[in-house]
């Protein structure tokens, strides 16, 4: 007759916690699908923010555009890599393109695939308006949050953004920027 094998301690209570969850449920917020448009607000400003996520066990998982709402309840979770972008909506079109170029290219360091959401168009929402913006550099307005020029961990990043220079800059989580006139070196030494 044969004998059974013996079952370990770990395997034992594997066995159990297994038995306990397996009818369990687990829900799973999937964020809404949608592009917003600007506000007449955003058109005064000369810029619009815009929201995205992908799942964040899966680089090569695809990208999606989601409302600022939808943006806010997933911040957090997890399952979610997230990302807020400025877009420049006004002024001259070629300036804001190269201006959103720069963005676009900068952010897919970050999460990679948004280029390839955002080169459809990066003149999205772009209307032929004077720009409005005050001129100023960004690094003379925040002295008190440390401006830095070196490798970050990009899971850390939360916004990628522009002054009214068109320089990009960097937001992480923790409020640090990294500021430069070509980010994208900065995101490319990781």
């Amino acid at each position: 007759m044969a004998t059974k094998p013996k079952i370990s301690d770990t395997a034992q209570y594997d066995i159990l916690i297994y038995n306990d969850y397996k009818d369990a449920s687990v829900n799973i917020y999937i964020p809404k699908i949608k592009i917003e448009a600007p506000k007449k607000s955003d058109y005064k400003k000369g810029y619009c923010y815009r929201y995205f996520y992908q799942q964040s066990n899966d680089k090569k998982a695809s990208v999606k555009e989601i409302p600022q709402t939808e943006y806010d309840k997933i911040q957090g979770n997890f399952l979610y890599r997230t990302l807020k972008i400025k877009w420049k909506i006004i002024g001259d079109a070629q300036v804001a393109k190269n201006i959103n170029t720069k963005v676009a290219h900068t952010a897919d360091k970050v999460m990679p695939g948004i280029k390839d959401v955002l080169s459809s168009n990066f003149l999205l929402f772009w209307q032929n308006l004077p720009d409005t913006a005050i001129q100023f550099d960004v690094t003379n307005k925040l002295p008190k949050i440390p401006i830095k020029k070196k490798r970050f961990n990009v899971e850390l990043v939360s916004a990628v953004l522009f002054d009214e220079r068109g320089f990009i800059y960097i937001l992480t989580e923790g409020s640090d920027i990294i500021y430069t006139e070509d980010s994208i070196g900065i995101l490319a030494q990781l």
